[in-house]
């Protein structure tokens, strides 16, 4: 997927992410504080980055620096998009 909101779910919800750098996912994950990234249809970089997710400790680091997402600045500027079209 490359829809941002599949992150901001994750992140509402605690849980730290593996994305790809597709699309504008990689705009919202903080690489190494609340997820990993790969490159896209990489199957050694994503193999990468789920040996170093599940590395002993490491999903609870991540956990521990998810934050909730301000989604607002987004839907005002998607909405204002839309309503000026």
């Amino acid at each position: 997927a490359t829809a941002t909101q599949n992150v901001w779910l994750a992140h509402e919800h605690g849980a730290p992410v593996v994305a790809t750098r597709a699309g504008t996912l990689a705009d919202h994950v903080r690489e190494g504080v609340d997820g990993l990234l790969c490159a896209p249809d990489d199957v050694g970089d994503l193999a990468r980055a789920l040996k170093e997710f599940y590395a002993p400790g490491e999903p609870e680091r991540l956990r521990a620096g998810v934050r909730p997402v301000d989604a607002e600045p987004y839907w005002r500027a998607y909405t204002g998009r839309l309503l000026t079209a």
